[in-house]
């Protein structure tokens, strides 16, 4: 698998080819104002960039965080220019699923003879696990997690990547509204399973985020009781005549498993990261 075919796994599954190169960098500043392009989140570790901060065995399982400001988007043969304070983390650790441990049903989803993917939906995470003979044990032992009610709002997504010899990867998202009964309390976790048709020599796994255009952000690094989290705050602008949008967000790796875990309230921003903490301290 090339590096191409990483990029299009790590984030939004988008063709890395759409970024030829980076202009300028340099470290991004808590809540700097930035215009972010979508697409460059799908190349996310991959950009060929000078970067003037890297910070070697950071939270979360990566070894370093870098920041990423201007640069170039190439899109039908033609370079836009697009302004962003992306971050992006790298050099995390995977693990690797057996491909028999996939039942019939899960390895019917690749798309036959080619590289590819497709969505499949369930009506819990616990329905999604069982289809793929995919269980993870870290979040189960997780209280928070488990006690946590089927979504009665929306179904959990997985999708599964294949190259020509079969699944590369699954990915996994639910979100939670009113968690504990909270209005506006809400939660997003997702995860991401490589098995072992997935070729990563001389690649890591890669991580990060790329608010829209007009957002600010802050990040920190965050130590729980066993495990340790890069967590992201984030306050998106309105759009159409809405509020903004503010959030957290915690990037972390368990036992070679990739985590995203977002959470957010509209009444109380620091319910939202108390939620967060009490996941990551969960484990």
């Amino acid at each position: 698998m090339t590096r191409r075919d990483w990029a299009m796994e790590v984030i939004g599954r988008v063709d890395p080819a759409l970024i030829e190169e980076a202009d300028r960098v340099r470290v991004s500043s808590p809540w700097r104002r930035m215009r972010a392009c979508v697409l460059a989140a799908a190349c996310i570790g991959l950009l060929s960039v000078s970067v003037v901060m890297a910070v070697n065995l950071i939270a979360g399982g990566y070894k370093s965080v870098k920041y990423i400001e201007d640069g170039f988007l190439h899109l039908g043969g033609e370079a836009y220019q697009y302004y962003s304070d992306l971050y992006y983390l790298e050099g995390g650790q995977p693990a690797f699923l057996p491909l028999d441990q996939l039942t019939e049903e899960a390895k019917a989803l690749a798309v036959e003879g080619e590289a590819g993917g497709r969505n499949k939906s369930f009506s819990s995470w616990q329905r999604a696990e069982e289809f793929y003979n995919i269980t993870f044990h870290d979040l189960h032992n997780n209280t928070i997690f488990d006690q946590l009610p089927p979504s009665n709002h929306s179904m959990t997504s997985t999708y599964v990547s294949s190259s020509p010899e079969g699944i590369t990867s699954v990915w996994f998202s639910e979100h939670w509204y009113r968690v504990r009964g909270v209005p506006g309390l809400n939660l997003s976790i997702e995860a991401y399973v490589l098995t072992e048709l997935m070729d990563m020599e001389g690649m890591d796994l890669t991580s990060g985020g790329c608010p829209p255009s007009g957002s600010e952000y802050s990040t920190e690094e965050y130590y729980g009781k066993n495990i340790s989290a890069f967590i992201a705050h984030v306050k998106e602008p309105p759009r159409n005549d809405s509020s903004p949008t503010e959030y957290y967000s915690a990037h972390f790796i368990l036992n070679g498993v990739q985590y995203k875990v977002i959470t957010s309230c509209e009444e109380d921003i620091q319910q939202a990261r108390e939620l967060l903490i009490e996941i990551i301290d969960g484990f």
